[in-house]
């Protein structure tokens, strides 16, 4: 076996690859013995078919398929040894490779194009994107501010149903269309939650015990909701109509004063004294659960720049003859090479995202993996219980090792966690190495923003 290239422009080369028949031929008589073993034929004990008539029938096949071992054994190998980068895949010459006989002949030479990885290098200093700090409205601070206030608050049970109440009981299904009629559901909703007015004024100032006969679809416009509190699928929580919802109990949450203790209570060992340092603190945490949206808008831009910037030259005709080989039919030929310059950002990110990949070592093991699925999953299924002993916490942490291993086996899944960990990687070393304007922006314009740059596009 013999392999060379030779170069045919700045950034393909032809591959040539010559096979002999001491290459395959050994494979060959191997094959074909095994075939004598298992194959049945009638007029033939098992194991006694002639060698000639085995050879007559399938020498043929199995020589196309014990050379077609070699061939790409060959030239992988090739590749490899001679450390060639090369674009896409290496793409057979049909007009070099045509009068191939697997029948009479012994050697063979076939022929593959392939495109070359040009040289090139990544300064991440050469660009400077704009980081946007996502900070929310007045009012979205504000509803944040309230949910931590009756989040900490105090629990009552008062006598009678407030406007903000969450009211408890049973709801006894009136009239449908299926046979959930008289089904009694143990359910809850909240008071301000309910649609219709009527309903909801009819309903504020009953006490324990009382009930209430609704319309649950004018109650609770929401389908999902409905059903939710239903405790039904949406298709049948649909045909409930009227209910009768008799109340257990009531809760109401006495939302917490804006004082010292409560700061403490939120933030603890923060230092937080007034009204106005405990805004601050709660807008920080708004801005960081914008944090990933600014993140990804960064890591787009960026993407984009340094294609902009970074000089890289392409073997295009030979791109477009092999994303055109790959193609399923003439349709997607034609859509390929219409939307080349599409793939061709595409490929190019490919080979910078290579680069900066190797440069800062970004890998994403197994541990991390399974990591991410015990502090961000399972986490919320094994709390840390009020007096946990060590025993408890051992057995905890053990159920947790165990799922997070069986986790591990659903592929795709952990495919989308480890290309979620790869994504938090990447943009990290982007902000760590790229000198980036600092721009603080709102939600609404932020998102009018990344709208208008997608229409545009």
């Amino acid at each position: 076996m013999k392999v060379t290239k030779e170069m045919t422009a700045n950034l393909t080369a032809e591959i040539c690859i010559e096979i002999t028949a001491n290459d395959y031929q050994e494979n060959v008589s191997k094959g074909l013995k095994k075939l004598q073993k298992e194959i049945k034929m009638p007029g033939f004990r098992p194991g006694q078919v002639p060698v000639g008539m085995i050879k007559k029938m399938y020498e043929k096949s199995v020589r196309a398929e014990e050379v077609q071992k070699v061939l790409n054994d060959s030239l992988y190998n090739y590749l490899d040894t001679e450390k060639i980068s090369i674009l896409g895949e290496p793409l057979p010459i049909d007009n070099k490779n045509k009068g191939i006989n697997f029948e009479n002949t012994d050697d063979y030479k076939f022929y593959f194009e392939i495109g070359l990885q040009p040289e090139f290098a990544v300064d991440l200093k050469s660009i400077k994107p704009t980081y946007y700090t996502i900070e929310p409205t007045d009012d979205m601070l504000n509803k944040f501010v309230e949910d931590i206030r009756h989040r900490l608050g105090k629990f009552e049970n008062p006598e009678e149903v407030g406007a903000t109440d969450v009211v408890f009981g049973e709801m006894l299904v009136l009239n449908t269309n299926d046979d959930a009629e008289n089904a009694k559901i143990k359910t809850s909703f909240a008071v301000d939650k309910i649609a219709d007015e009527n309903i909801k004024t009819e309903l504020i100032g009953k006490k324990t015990g009382e009930n209430i006969t609704f319309n649950v679809r004018n109650a609770f416009t929401n389908a999902v909701d409905r059903a939710s509190m239903l405790r039904m699928d949406n298709e049948k929580a649909d045909n409930v109509q009227d209910v009768q919802f008799t109340i257990s109990s009531i809760s109401r949450v006495e939302v917490a004063e804006l004082n010292v203790e409560f700061f403490e209570k939120a933030y603890p060992k923060q230092d937080i004294t007034t009204e106005k340092a405990f805004r601050e603190r709660a807008k920080k945490d708004l801005c960081d659960t914008y944090a990933k949206e600014a993140d990804r808008y960064f890591l787009n831009d960026v993407t984009r720049l340094l294609i902009k910037e970074i000089n890289i030259e392409l073997p295009d005709e030979f791109l477009k003859r092999w994303l055109s080989f790959s193609a399923k039919n003439e349709d997607d030929r034609v859509k390929i090479i219409e939307d080349y310059e599409k793939y061709r950002d595409s490929i190019k990110w490919q080979m910078i995202e290579r680069e900066i990949v190797k440069a800062h070592n970004i890998d994403i093991t197994e541990d991390e993996i399974k990591n991410y699925y015990k502090t961000s999953l399972l986490i919320n299924y094994f709390p840390v219980m009020e007096g946990e002993t060590d025993e408890d916490k051992k057995q905890r942490e053990a159920s947790m090792e165990k799922i997070a291993t069986n986790l591990l086996e659903n592929k795709e899944q952990t495919k989308q966690v480890f290309d979620y960990l790869y994504e938090i990687k990447l943009t990290q070393v982007l902000k760590n190495n790229i000198t980036a304007k600092q721009k603080s922006i709102n939600i609404d314009d932020f998102t009018k923003m990344v709208m208008e740059e997608r229409e545009s596009k």
